[in-house]
């Protein structure tokens, strides 16, 4: 078994950590639906191109996601977590940047980063936490179901003791 076997008290900022990651792998993706009306109208585009929005990051989870345990063989799974994070965040700003192109662009990039993320987290928790794989992987569904993408929610909600 490679990697330490982590106890679940003494590393419970790691667990913490791994929810928030959970957070955010989600919302960056189906928020565009609710808004789609308004991102029509902002960007002038018709609906095909809307829909291309939808669709964009599911065909490069098709895509991307058979590569990436060749990464993970060659880098660190943490470096591939963190660029993963890094690729999501650049996404988003590129996203902002009030064109078409841009919109496109950045959501592809949010796609890779959400793709990497979404194979990468359960062998990671199954190389982290080998004796608890089925709560962590619980937390972590549960956190990204119910809080999936505001990670404000899920510090409030922690703070104030509400169950996940």
């Amino acid at each position: 078994m490679s990697g330490k076997l982590y106890d679940l008290k003494e590393h419970w900022m790691l667990i913490i950590s791994l929810m928030f990651v959970a957070s955010i792998l989600r919302a960056p993706i189906t928020a565009v639906g609710p808004v789609v009306d308004q991102i029509k109208a902002s960007l002038h585009i018709s609906n095909t191109v809307a829909g291309l929005l939808t669709t964009i990051p599911l065909l490069i989870f098709g895509i991307a996601s058979p590569f990436i345990p060749r990464l993970v063989r060659k880098y660190s799974i943490n470096l591939i977590i963190f660029y993963s994070l890094i690729f999501i965040l650049c996404g988003l700003v590129i996203r902002n940047l009030s064109s078409v192109e841009w919109f496109i662009l950045g959501t592809i990039i949010i796609g890779l980063g959400i793709a990497v993320g979404n194979v990468t987290i359960p062998s990671y928790v199954k190389l982290k936490f080998p004796l608890h794989i089925g709560l962590i992987t619980g937390l972590y569904g549960a956190v990204d179901e119910r809080y999936g993408g505001c990670w404000r929610w899920f510090i409030c909600s922690t703070i104030r003791g509400e169950s996940i």
